[in-house]
């Protein structure tokens, strides 16, 4: 058995942490809590696009630029941001209760780092910068955002990867996975794609229009659901099934 008595005071204290605030239903609390600040941005994102679209405010106006959706390094890019990050720091708890309880703990392990990268591709927006590197391809003439084809081959790799202890997860845990699964790539890649296409074949002016507003509304608004939901998914997880084995961290 390890010996979990060489971790440092920081990794133990982290552990402790995660342990107080994530179990029985505090997680609950935290996942409504994470659920009213999405409300509430949502709320004044939509306010910002009526000043945008009905009052004539200029989107580099403080209010507008500081909760538009699509805008980078504001409220809403933060707030999403943090929550890949929390579910990749979750991940990576769980890794170390799983290696404890059977050894098995790769898949939560890569999943960890994987939300971790997308954390920082979304504080980073690596995501756009290909979009540049792929321009002179000749699929980015039909495909706007290119960026989506690396992405999806990634995540179909690293779904088959992953496949076989996927499947042997508890049958909740996995329809909640897949349900949070669906609604972020749905989000992320299908309505992105949704958008490249309209502005591909729109008229000049048309990424201004409100049409692309609510599709763009929609895309974040699923791809932070989606992680919610991913997050709930994982402490309901910890709880039913790993707190024995959690409690043994203490």
């Amino acid at each position: 058995m390890l010996d979990y008595t060489t971790h440092s005071d920081n990794h133990w204290h982290l552990w402790l942490a995660l342990n107080f605030y994530f179990s029985d239903m505090r997680y609950q609390r935290f996942i409504a809590f994470l659920f009213v600040v999405f409300l509430i941005l949502l709320g004044f994102h939509l306010n910002a696009m009526h000043l945008h679209f009905d009052q004539g405010a200029d989107l580099k106006d403080w209010w507008v630029r500081k909760f538009d959706f699509t805008a980078e390094k504001n409220a809403p890019s933060i707030f999403s941001t943090a929550l890949l990050f929390l579910a990749g720091v979750i991940l990576l708890w769980l890794s170390q209760i799983q290696k404890r309880l059977t050894g098995a703990f790769k898949m939560w392990m890569g999943l960890g780092l994987v939300f971790l990268f997308l954390a920082a591709d979304e504080l980073l927006r690596i995501h756009e910068k290909l979009n540049g590197v792929f321009k002179d391809l000749e699929i980015a003439e039909t495909i706007t955002y290119v960026w989506t084809i690396p992405y999806a081959i990634a995540g179909i790799v690293l779904l088959l990867m992953i496949s076989k202890p996927l499947l042997q997860l508890p049958r909740d845990t996995f329809v909640r996975f897949a349900v949070a699964g669906f609604i972020f790539v749905f989000g992320a890649m299908g309505l992105e794609l949704l958008a490249g296409s309209l502005i591909a074949n729109a008229e000049a002016g048309y990424q201004a229009s409100w049409e692309l507003a609510v599709l763009s509304t929609i895309e974040e608004s699923l791809e932070m659901i989606g992680v919610i939901l991913f997050i709930a998914a994982l402490l309901r997880h910890k709880v039913k099934y790993m707190s024995q084995a959690a409690e043994q961290f203490l």
